[in-house]
């Protein structure tokens, strides 16, 4: 970017940003130097040409619309890109006939209608035609000296008038050319080396001189035959013009519908030979894919036949390829996930669908099951008759035993190997809404509290109350049904779901096996331990609709068994929770009665009754209650 435009602060300077980015100090101050001497030539060719004979004028202005005109129809050189316009000829017969300044307003005038057909950037179509009515003063200044000085020597002739004005027309087209490419030099920061752009342009001279010829004689045929000549000369130039520049046009649309056509059959040979090299290839990698793929793979029919196997899928069934070929994909699977396969295989082979994809588990040669990521989708094999399934199967053993172990790990507490809180709510949950749906589904929970264990982790260590929880654990499971949900909830809490229980009373003799069972001595680290258990049970009577409540009624009731004196067992009823809700508004306006100055003490004097005297005082602590007294 130039330096102006890498600090735009002023409008002048957001202008030049907008209109000249690519320009550089040295190309701006060349641009605005051209353009402000070509508006004074402008201006003075403008006095000049206002001062001739209104017949002149009239000449002047036909040879410049002319001229002008021109430059919308310029001349495509036939196989190239190359093109000039025939308006210099009425410029140089304008320039011969009336003089510099009506041809540099020719030559400004053209030079506008080329910019404007070549360029978008308003820099071009402004500098352009300033730099041509430079030019034109410049050269055409040097044609009247030179043919002034043939003339004072007697030395003009017809002859050397074509040659003058050949030459003029040469300078006059090397001067437009450097003037306009100075410009591009200058923002490259580039030294112009004038045979470069020579031989770039040079073709143009060519023409240009050629125009200057046409215009000579022109020139010659009117001071012979006067102006009038030139009404049926002109047309006649102007036609034939006009029918080289439509003639070449149709010439270049129909070399480009030719080189169209070419490059059309071209490209459409070279495609189908490509595109049987790619079929060849494709055939060979996908073979070559099949058969080295580190994954298994097999070639099914629609309706599940299987017609080839690689050697990786035979490897992870444990059975060759050839016991393979001819089976049928779903009696490969385990039982329980063959109707599943066998469902989707039907559906594409009814096209409904056309990819399937699921996660299964195969049978090993050895009998285990292996769990495979299968993706079966519509393959269309070279030369073959009808369509076949390519079957991707991938194992997945490891992933889903690792998925196991996680599920086992989030649901299941790490030291006794029970369901944990988590889990067991997620059963306490399908057994409310069974018993919902089904009053006949009954069932009870049993809320275990060990009445000991404190003693037990706080005397002997965290890992004798590991070994503890261990045991009690194992003599629960042991004792329950084996459809009885037993779970860990945390620290020496237990539960237990008992489902399809045909009366409440079964559950109350399971807690008195169990008790029974937990009172049995422990030997734990050398040293033998007696601990009993609380146990609260609540049943699905009490028509629960969250696992919470549940568990909450449950506590309760075991706290009651506590209360009752521990190593026992209590019943959940409705009545509990009025005696819990008491006892807990009791206990907070308990701890608020000192600053309410409910709290007093009363001393009462203690006496020894064999000598009489005062042994000591009881201090008594006594609550006066504002309702209760």
């Amino acid at each position: 970017m130039s330096e102006l435009a890498a600090t735009a602060t002023t409008p002048w300077q957001r202008l030049h940003k907008a209109l000249m980015p690519d320009y550089n100090r040295k190309a701006t101050a060349y641009w605005w130097t051209m353009v402000s001497i070509g508006v004074l030539v402008l201006l003075h060719c403008i006095v000049a040409v206002a001062a001739l004979p209104r017949a002149a004028l009239l000449q002047i202005v036909a040879g410049a619309a002319i001229a002008t005109l021109a430059g919308f129809f310029p001349v495509r050189i036939p196989r190239s890109t190359n093109s000039f316009a025939a308006g210099e000829i009425f410029i140089f017969l304008v320039l011969l006939m009336h003089g510099v300044p009506a041809a540099a307003l020719a030559a400004a005038g053209e030079a506008l209608v080329g910019s404007w057909r070549t360029s978008k950037r308003w820099t071009s179509r402004i500098a352009s035609p300033a730099m041509a009515i430079v030019s034109m003063l410049i050269a055409g200044s040097l044609l009247e000296l030179v043919l002034g000085a043939l003339h004072a020597a007697s030395l003009y002739n017809d002859g050397l008038l074509l040659t003058v004005a050949m030459a003029f027309s040469v300078v006059y087209f090397v001067l437009n050319t450097v003037l306009a490419t100075a410009v591009i030099h200058l923002k490259r920061n580039q030294p112009m080396v004038l045979r470069e752009v020579l031989s770039n342009f040079g073709w143009v001279a060519l023409a240009y001189a050629g125009s200057a010829t046409v215009a000579s004689l022109l020139f010659l045929t009117v001071g012979q035959s006067g102006p009038g000549v030139l009404m049926a000369v002109v047309p006649i130039v102007g036609l034939l013009l006009a029918t080289l520049h439509f003639f070449f046009r149709q010439q270049e649309a129909d070399e480009a519908m030719r080189r169209s056509r070419v490059e059309a059959v071209e490209r459409e040979a070279a495609q189908a030979a490509l595109h049987v090299q790619a079929l060849a290839v494709s055939e060979q990698r996908f073979h070559s894919a099949f058969t080295h793929a580190a994954i298994g793979m097999a070639l099914v029919s629609a309706d599940g036949e299987v017609r080839q196997v690689n050697r990786a899928l035979a490897a992870l069934l444990g059975q060759g390829e050839e016991a393979l070929v001819g089976q049928r994909l779903d009696a490969l699977v385990h039982a329980d996930d063959a109707g599943t396969l066998a469902a989707q295989l039907g559906r594409v082979h009814r096209r409904e669908i056309d990819a399937f994809a699921n996660e299964l588990r195969c049978r090993h040669h050895d009998g285990s099951d292996v769990w495979v990521a299968l993706d079966a989708s519509f393959f269309d094999e070279a030369g073959a008759e009808a369509e076949s399934l390519i079957v991707q199967m991938q194992d997945i053993t490891a992933r889903r035993s690792a998925e196991a172990r996680l599920q086992h790990i989030a649901f299941h507490d790490s030291l006794t190997g029970l369901p944990n809180r988590a889990r067991f709510h997620e059963h306490l949950a399908q057994a409310i809404a069974a018993a919902n749906g089904d009053p006949e589904r009954r069932f009870a929970v049993m809320f275990l509290d060990f009445d000991r264990f404190k003693l037990v982790n706080d005397s002997m260590g965290h890992s004798a109350g590991d070994a503890f929880l261990v045991q009690v654990a194992r003599r629960i499971r042991e004792h329950v049904r084996p459809r009885d949900v037993v779970a860990r909830l945390g620290g020496d809490e237990f539960a237990v779901l008992c489902e399809d229980l045909e009366r409440e009373a079964h559950a109350v003799t399971l807690a008195e096996r169990l008790q029974l069972v937990l009172g049995e001595p422990l030997q734990i680290g050398g040293t033998e331990i007696t601990t009993s258990a609380s146990i609260g049970i609540t049943f699905s009577t009490f028509g629960y609709t969250l696992p919470e409540e549940v568990l909450r009624d449950a506590d309760i009731a075991m706290y009651r068994a506590k209360a009752a004196g521990k190593a026992r067992h209590a019943l959940f009823d409705a009545g509990l929770h009025e005696q819990v809700s008491e006892r807990v508004h009791l206990e907070g306006e308990l701890r608020r009665a000192i600053e309410h100055g409910q709290l007093s003490v009363a001393y009462q004097p203690l006496f020894n009754l064999g000598t009489g005297r005062l042994t000591g005082f009881e201090a008594l602590a006594r609550w006066q209650h504002p309702t209760l007294g």
